[in-house]
């Protein structure tokens, strides 16, 4: 997890070693999340090869150079170790800080304050030892504590509470010296979620793991995105299921009109269908009788006892029932929706107006405490009101134009059902007409037939 290295060029005598690396630590993290460096950002990695270049050669005067790097869009990361002296006021990353080295960077400086990722160093007790600005800043984003807090030998849960079952268990692993590398890990603080890309890396003194080194990109905004399309495709996928089946159903709907099956039975199947796509819990179908001035209940699905079947209403009748606004608006082909009341206000309002006569207030009780919105669509064939249909709903609805669209389009197929059994019923009658006129034609001239061989017999 610390790169790729080959040592391109060595003079050990001297102190001069040249070393190119691949995905190294911190060009790894940048190029992972599609960022750009204007500077080299190896110090964490020049530091490391200067405490093995001083350790080896038993030095203190090794300086590190990064000529190359990676995240800058380089090849390749570029290390040059050599004596101070040679660095000719180059920044430099050294083992230890010295006020002699002119424009020497220092490891920890560069590695703390420099850097774009959170950084912090956590002992064995969950104890913050240090951090970049970075970190703290995190801490202040991201939980309930403000960036003041972030201080040294503050208690890490106190700083991020309620992250613990999430934290714990992966700060255990790198006590027992693994290095952990997590994308998209979630963390929850105060409310507040965010998620981050992390690497825990051991620190060791003497040879026991005595904390652990956190880096940690912040990747909400990333995640938040791909959370939001993912979504969206889901909500895609569902959307393109949903229209193939109600494709299915408007070609099961004309399968059933040209099926000739009677009318009574076809409404109630296409009703039944309709609801069923449209995601309401019920619907009854209505003919408008126009010259009686009176409604009609064709057919229904979840509303058994609710209404009779056949049963019909006048119009005037329609306001304390409810129903003044729906046939209004079928009159003038337009749908119609409404959210009702919540439980109980919906059902006390019918129970307290006294205008209602008491069968109607029993059948408004019954709707009202089953459903909590209604959908009305007209009917009409060939530019006549046929009637309309009202779907509703278990609980209330936003009624966007999609839904009152696909509505308005199971109302036409079953007008057009409608319509065709009206040509249907015609044709039958025209065909009735049509033989018993042939009948009448061949009973006649049987009948004159039978006379003119009579008159033939009598002469």
């Amino acid at each position: 997890g610390f790169g790729h290295f080959n040592i391109v060029d060595s003079h050990w005598q001297e102190g001069k070693v040249l070393v190119r690396g691949q995905n190294t630590f911190e060009a790894w993290m940048m190029q992972r999340h599609d960022q750009q460096a204007d500077v080299q950002v190896c110090a964490y990695t020049a530091g490391v090869l200067v405490g093995f270049v001083n350790i080896i050669g038993e030095r203190q005067d090794i300086v590190c150079i990064e000529h190359q790097c990676q995240a800058k869009g380089d090849p390749f990361c570029e290390f040059e170790l050599l004596p101070v002296a040679e660095a000719e006021h180059q920044s430099v990353v050294s083992i230890t800080p010295d006020p002699m080295l002119g424009r020497q960077i220092n490891l920890l400086e560069m590695l703390f304050e420099r850097m774009p990722m959170g950084i912090a160093v956590i002992d064995r007790d969950f104890n913050l030892v240090r951090c970049n600005p970075t970190w703290a800043a995190f801490i202040d984003q991201y939980t309930p504590s403000e960036a003041v807090q972030v201080l040294p030998g503050a208690y890490l849960f106190d700083l991020e509470p309620g992250t613990e079952d999430v934290i714990i268990p992966l700060f255990e692993q790198v006590f027992k010296g693994e290095t952990i590398h997590q994308d998209a890990v979630r963390i929850e603080s105060g409310g507040i979620v965010s998620f981050w890309d992390i690497v825990l890396s051991p620190l060791y003194e003497n040879e026991q793991v005595v904390g652990l080194l956190n880096v940690s990109i912040d990747v909400t905004e990333r995640v938040k995105i791909y959370q939001t399309l993912e979504q969206r495709v889901t909500e895609r996928t569902h959307e393109v299921e949903r229209r193939r089946e109600i494709a299915e159903s408007l070609r099961d709907i004309i399968g059933m009109i040209n099926a000739n099956m009677p009318l009574d039975t076809f409404l109630e199947k296409a009703v039944r269908l309709a609801t069923q796509r449209v995601g309401a819990a019920a619907c009854v179908l209505h003919h408008f009788d126009l010259e009686a001035e009176e409604i009609e209940h064709m057919a229904s699905y979840g509303m058994a006892g609710m209404f009779p079947k056949r049963g019909r209403r006048h119009f005037s009748a329609l306001k304390v029932s409810g129903g003044e606004m729906y046939l209004l608006a079928t009159l003038k082909r337009k749908p119609t929706y409404t959210n009702y009341p919540p439980l109980p206000e919906r059902v006390d309002e019918i129970k307290r107006d006294t205008t209602i006569p008491d069968e109607i207030k029993t059948e408004r009780i019954a709707l009202r405490s089953a459903f909590a919105g209604s959908l009305s669509v007209p009917l009409f064939i060939q530019d006549a009101v046929y009637g309309g249909m009202v779907f509703y709903y278990k609980v209330a609805q936003e009624f966007t134009d999609e839904q009152i669209q696909l509505a308005l389009t199971f109302a036409e197929q079953v007008s057009l059902a409608i319509e065709n059994a009206h040509l249907r019923e015609k044709v039958e009658q025209t065909a009735v007409t049509t033989e018993r006129n042939r009948l009448a034609r061949d009973l006649h001239d049987a009948v004159s037939q039978t006379l003119f061989s009579a008159s033939l017999i009598a002469d």
